[in-house]
């Protein structure tokens, strides 16, 4: 190689020139080309990649895969009802048989895990929590079976000779299987009390409150939800349990019913008058009845905060029990022959004698439900996940609440005589003696 400047000759692997020095060439590096050949391949891909692409921030994506906002901000903008769909998704189907459960059945009952069944021959038959190793029920070998008390985690049952049956979680109970000549089971809140055929009362729970070996010559025990009383033959009102409230019911005569909440007990006599019993608090207070002047009462219902009274002509009357709280606007209902109550949403439902069904919320926020399409009902049910009723031609209608764990799926069935409601399911008694189900199947309660 020959020097630009001086003409020196050089070895053609030189990079100055032995004489001057002047720079020759520069040396060519191991890879250089192959690197400017990938840059150059990257270039030509982004930029189809950019051109060719419908969407340019898919490249912006692709490179931040790490950081998915720009792609959700894309999916809301192309598809704005998504968020809306998921959230109004509809409740999983539940399981609705096609046939019958069983056959030649008298009575249906039914909890949150189980549908009991009292045949007509006195045997009993049972779907659901059976399966259960910790709560199972043995009921294969109840003969002669006149009454059924169902509970959570126990049964019991009454034979034709006074005798009582029990099977499930039975620990608190077990004096109850050696009572004789019953004619009655109850169960009050965790108490199962028996009225024997010459009127003693006997009584078994896990933690018994009171002692009812003195009562004789009774006719009738009347709960209302931890509020026991028995109804003596000649009509005069004893009072079990008291459950933290004071009043002086001792003596009374004709106790029809009882409704209460935290501050009242109410007590309905057969006259249509009603007493009341109060709280300590409102006891030490003073405080005058809201209910002072009732009359012509037919039926009671009891909320958290209110209490309401259907008089004999279809009316209602209502009072707060707590100052300030408000209670539902039922003074346009007329015609009302019974009164339901959700009391976990304060909302009050009546039957009218025409079969319609009304509804009115304590609170202006509550939402409730559309039933003014429903005609001919002759007995309303409701739950805490669902509202069913039957009509006087043998149907069935129900409403299920959002959060109910599957869908009542009834509009196929036809020719029933009874229905029995949980929070998980629904069972009803056709004309035949069959038993259908819907509803949730976790506990095989369904069948």
């Amino acid at each position: 190689m020959k020097c630009p400047t001086c003409g020196q000759i050089c070895r053609t692997d030189r990079e100055f020139c032995a004489l001057c020095g002047t720079p020759l060439k520069r040396k060519k590096r191991k890879g250089g080309l192959i690197a400017l050949l990938l840059v150059l391949v990257l270039l030509l891909a982004a930029a189809g990649y950019v051109f060719l692409l419908k969407d340019p921030l898919d490249l912006v994506n692709s490179l931040h895969a790490d950081t998915p906002a720009v792609q959700e901000i894309a999916s809301v903008q192309e598809d704005p009802t998504a968020i809306i769909v998921q959230e109004t998704a509809a409740m999983p189907e539940g399981t609705s048989r096609g046939d019958v459960l069983w056959g030649d059945v008298g009575e249906i009952f039914v909890t949150d895990r189980y549908t009991l069944a009292l045949c007509k021959d006195g045997t009993v038959k049972l779907a659901g929590q059976s399966a259960s190793p910790e709560f199972g029920f043995d009921l294969f070998d109840w003969a002669n079976i006149t009454q059924l008390v169902p509970a959570d985690f126990f049964v019991a049952g009454l034979t034709a000779d006074g005798r009582v049956r029990l099977t499930g979680e039975v620990s608190g109970y077990e004096e109850a299987a050696r009572w004789s000549d019953v004619a009655q089971l109850f169960l009050d809140g965790d108490t199962l009390l028996g009225l024997t055929r010459d009127g003693h009362v006997l009584a078994a729970a896990p933690n018994l409150g009171f002692d009812p070996s003195e009562l004789h010559d009774m006719a009738d025990i009347i709960t209302g939800g931890g509020d026991t009383l028995a109804v003596a033959r000649d009509g005069r009102v004893t009072v079990l349990r008291r459950q933290g409230m004071l009043w002086d019911l001792d003596g009374a005569y004709g106790l029809k019913e009882v409704a209460c909440n935290s501050d009242y007990a109410l007590f309905l006599m057969e006259d249509g008058t009603v007493r009341t019993g109060a709280s300590l608090h409102y006891f030490l207070n003073g405080t005058d009845s809201p209910f002072y002047g009732w009359e012509n009462i037919e039926q009671l219902v009891a909320g958290d905060w209110f209490a309401l009274g259907l008089t004999r002509d279809g009316r209602i009357q209502g009072a707060s029990t707590a100052y300030g709280e408000p209670i539902p606007d039922t003074e346009d209902w007329s015609d009302v022959r019974k009164l339901l109550l959700d009391r976990e949403r304060s909302i009050v439902y009546g039957v009218t004698g025409d079969g319609r069904v009304l509804a009115a919320a304590a609170s202006p926020e509550t939402p409730i439900p559309e039933l003014s399409s429903w005609q001919n009902v002759a007995l309303l049910q409701i739950s805490r996940n669902y509202i069913a009723a039957l009509t006087t031609d043998g149907r069935v209608l129900t409403f299920s609440w959002p959060e109910a764990p599957a869908v009542l799926d009834c509009s196929d069935w036809t020719n029933v005589s009874s229905i029995a409601l949980s929070n998980t399911h629904l069972a009803a008694l056709t004309a035949e003696g069959g038993v259908l189900t819907a509803g949730d199947n976790s506990f095989g309660q369904c069948g």
